[in-house]
């Protein structure tokens, strides 16, 4: 997607087609963290945003059920009705910032932001700062993490121990299949903040990229023992133990409900899969 999300390419011939198709692992991977901000922007009741992304990373999961239909089927089924669910709830309510200002009304969140530092100007202040992050993040929102990640290098350069900064970096650095450099950055987080359940969030998703899944699980876990109202941590934690060899549905089963409990859309589709085998 740029890695996330952006394949756009279109293919002359078939044989050039399948050359341009990113792999199963690569779409996979790509979609979950287009969710993953979907899901962040929804727990921050950033209702339009979380639209937006919930419709890009519902059309990837499609694209990857098409390209590849017996691939991780069972979890790719499971996410779909998860971001078609949550579309669902968004479509029902109009976001605050979906509302109309009035033609005079000025931006005074527009207005008071800081210009950001070009090229040659001096470092910049704890101001600029907050508008390298602010900017980071508008980048990761809007599909961009190549973007996003030249601004937040810059943001460490000017604050390197800055919590949000480094979070929000890792986040680039998985979407841009960077995600050995995501495990290092949280990792250095995580030694300065061991309770610090966000990190231990990102980190379980980057080492689910990679096939690390007993240590995922246990990312997972310490991000929900650090903060237990963290719903996307409990819903992941579902995901990552059927992902296990063999697959553990009773876990699964725990850690969906907590999750609805929560707030997560129920799903009796899904939670079938959670019953062990009757055969």
């Amino acid at each position: 997607m740029r890695p996330i999300a952006l394949l756009c390419a279109v293919a002359l011939t078939a044989a050039s087609a399948l050359s341009q198709v990113p792999s199963a692992d690569v779409q996979f991977r790509d979609a979950y963290h287009i969710m993953l901000l979907a899901d962040s922007a929804y727990d921050r009741q950033d209702l339009s945003k979380a639209r937006t992304l919930y419709e890009e990373a519902l059309k990837s999961y499609q694209n990857l059920q098409r390209t590849y239909p017996e691939w991780q089927s069972g979890v790719t089924d499971f996410r779909i009705r998860h971001c078609t669910r949550r579309l669902e709830s968004l479509r029902a309510v109009k976001p605050e910032s979906d509302t109309e200002k009035p033609p005079s009304a000025p931006d005074a969140k527009a207005a008071a932001a800081p210009a950001l530092p070009g090229p040659g100007t001096a470092r910049p202040t704890q101001t600029g700062l907050s508008a390298l992050i602010d900017a980071g993040r508008k980048q990761l929102q809007e599909g961009k993490p190549e973007n996003a990640r030249r601004l937040l290098l810059d943001a460490l350069k000017v604050n390197p121990d800055n919590t949000t900064t480094r979070l929000l970096l890792a986040l680039a650095q998985c979407q841009t299949g960077q995600l050995d450099d995501a495990i290092r950055l949280l990792d250095n987080l995580i030694d300065d903040q061991p309770a610090n359940a966000r990190a231990y969030l990102y980190r379980g998703t980057a080492r689910l990229g990679i096939g690390k899944t007993a240590e995922a699980i246990a990312d997972l876990e310490s991000a929900v023992r650090f903060d237990p109202n963290l719903a996307v941590a409990h819903y992941d934690l579902a995901q990552a133990h059927l992902l296990t060899t063999p697959p553990d549905p009773t876990a699964a089963r725990a850690a969906y409900r907590k999750a609805v409990e929560l707030g997560a859309s129920p799903d009796p589709a899904i939670e079938a899969k959670f019953k062990p085998s009757s055969r």
